[in-house]
């Protein structure tokens, strides 16, 4: 597995909340002119698989648009499994929230704002990470501050 380019993902993810969003393959503001004028995207945000592909320089935005909008059919999130060189179970798991464990899952559908939604993200890649490259630490690459800006699982008390 290429850890190091997931872990550039996950950094990205942090910083620059705004362009993540696991529910979309690659959306933007102006789709349709990106597909069919040429316009340069605007407000791009995608999911993991998405800027796999981005930060791999396998696509630029443009392309990811112009291959699938708002949802993959399959070929780019194979692309990404590829290029992080994933297996079967790694890439179900990765890049469909629905299969990532507890607490990152329960957390993720409740969380409420574009840096929330990458908090959890980056959490469950640390997770990821740790359980799948645990040759390669993330050392001081602020792990624990990723949970800080989610939303708590409401624990409800037994009458």
């Amino acid at each position: 597995m290429d850890a190091a380019l997931l872990r550039r993902v996950r950094t990205h993810i942090l910083d620059c909340p705004e362009r993540f969003c696991a529910a979309h393959w690659a959306w933007v503001r102006n789709g349709r002119a990106v597909r069919e004028d040429g316009a340069a995207p605007e407000g791009f945000r995608g999911c993991i698989a998405a800027h796999v592909l981005l930060l791999s320089g396998t696509f630029d935005e443009t392309g990811l648009v112009r291959r699938n909008l708002h949802f993959d059919n399959g070929t780019l999130s194979a692309a990404a499994r590829d290029v992080l060189g994933l297996d079967g179970a790694q890439y179900r798991e990765l890049f469909y929230p629905s299969q990532w464990p507890d607490p990152f899952r329960a957390r993720y559908y409740t969380t409420q704002t574009p840096e929330a939604e990458a908090a959890v993200c980056a959490a469950y890649l640390a997770d990821f990470l740790g359980r799948h490259a645990p040759a390669f630490p993330l050392a001081a690459d602020r792990p624990a501050e990723a949970l800080q800006h989610t939303v708590r699982t409401p624990v409800l008390a037994r009458s």
